[in-house]
């Protein structure tokens, strides 16, 4: 006798379910708190537009995620979605974060220039 399968739709609404770390002026990880044991996998969206998350990455059934090439000083807002047969999970809620600022070259004082510049090769031992 067969089985009838029918995975319920999932809901994801805890919004401690996910958390960033800003790890430089261009990457972000996100973390998912723990697994629904209905979802297939998961889907990120982000984007500068919380109402308009335009970029979506599917990792699985990764509970961490390092997205990377994001712009330096801006803030975004990232979701999870969970996902199974049965179609997507509402959104957690947005977690905002602000990437580091750009690194900035040092600026050459009124009256000074730059001569030149030496890069040398670091000397093994």
């Amino acid at each position: 006798m067969k089985r009838n399968k029918m995975k319920k739709l999932l809901t994801l609404s805890t919004a401690l379910l996910l958390s960033a770390t800003v790890l430089s002026a261009e990457e972000v990880t996100l973390k998912l708190g723990k697994q629904s044991v209905d979802a297939d996998g998961y889907r990120l969206y982000y984007d500068t537009n919380p109402d308009n998350k335009r970029y979506a990455i599917d990792f699985g059934t990764l509970l961490e995620y390092t997205v990377p090439g994001l712009e330096c000083g801006t803030t975004y807002y990232f979701t999870i979605k969970g996902y199974n047969e049965a179609g997507e999970s509402v959104p957690t809620n947005d977690v905002i974060v602000t990437t580091d600022v750009c690194p900035q070259l040092p600026t050459i004082p009124e009256g000074w220039t730059i001569d030149s510049l030496v890069l040398k090769p670091v000397q093994e031992n």
